[in-house]
């Protein structure tokens, strides 16, 4: 596939996904990609949205005994006190006049395209390609501010264990989100969180979580094509984030820092189970890095 820059060029593909749009923007290319099952148009960010602009390749000097530890965002990064849900909601209000209470819409551990289309259906708003890309626009206008008003937080051990872990060479750190690739970035990048990831799976185009890590895996692999399953690490904090970590064959590192409690989450069976970040030791010496 031919990548153009800085203009944005249309390419048609035979590929299942349909129509592919790529172009590059704010230091990263995008794949825009129409999604045959929910018939919606799509963004995915190939780049790590903090690389530096016009970075497109991991440094050289790769240790073949290179670790990726693939972080969740909500409920193991950040509390961001609802800020997603009131800018999703607030979007279809302000594009649909969708309001009023939902129920029935589950969302820990579930992608942001999962968790939209459902909400579409809810307030039987049309899944087309003009309100989809209304709401898209609504919702990473919103986010900010919603960030701002809620009371979020980052949860505990968080960032002296990020400092520590992107001081390493045979360290890299990854995203393994539902979230939208921006919702991921301006989420981040509020708490000062956003420039320790060099890479990620990311909730725009499937409704799987699986699938996410499986774009998490291939980006990964992107940088380091040796890659060994057994030195990729998901960690997160539902039943989904250990199942699509096995469904790529990494290991699992959970913690009860979301909704789930450690007897939510023990069958399961993840490789490791914490309380919180804090005290990340035994994960570490179990990784291989003490």
């Amino acid at each position: 596939m031919n990548v153009h820059t800085p203009e944005t060029h249309t390419a048609p593909t035979s590929s299942a996904t349909g129509d592919l749009v790529v172009n590059a923007a704010l230091g990263g290319l995008r794949l825009h990609i129409f999604d045959e099952e929910v018939r919606l148009p799509a963004t995915i960010y190939l780049m790590p949205f903090s690389a530096p602009e016009g970075s497109i390749r991991f440094p050289e000097g790769r240790s073949p005994s290179m670790n990726v530890l693939l972080f969740d965002i909500d409920g193991t990064l950040i509390d961001a006190g609802g800020a997603g849900q009131a800018a999703m909601e607030g979007a279809l209000a302000e594009e649909f006049g969708a309001r009023g209470p939902v129920s029935g819409i589950s969302t820990a551990g579930r992608t942001d395209r999962a968790i939209a289309v459902d909400l579409f259906r809810f307030h039987q708003v049309e899944l087309s390609d003009d309100h989809w890309s209304r709401y898209l626009k609504s919702y990473f206008r919103l986010l900010p501010d919603s960030l701002k008003t809620q009371s979020g937080r980052i949860l505990p051990g968080v960032i002296p264990l990020l400092e520590r872990l992107s001081q390493r060479d045979d360290v890299l750190l990854g995203l393994l989100t539902g979230n939208f690739a921006e919702g991921a970035k301006l989420k981040l990048t509020h708490y000062g969180l956003a420039d320790h990831f060099r890479l990620g799976g990311y909730g725009d185009l499937h409704l799987d979580r699986d699938d996410v890590a499986r774009a998490a895996l291939c980006a990964a692999k992107d940088h380091h094509p040796e890659l060994s399953p057994d030195r990729v690490w998901v960690i997160g904090d539902t039943p989904s984030d250990i199942r699509c970590a096995r469904a790529i064959g990494a290991k699992v590192l959970a913690v009860t820092t979301g909704i789930f409690s450690t007897t939510e989450l023990e069958p399961h069976q993840p490789d490791l189970l914490l309380t919180d970040l804090s005290e990340p030791e035994r994960w570490l010496q179990t990784v291989g890095l003490i």
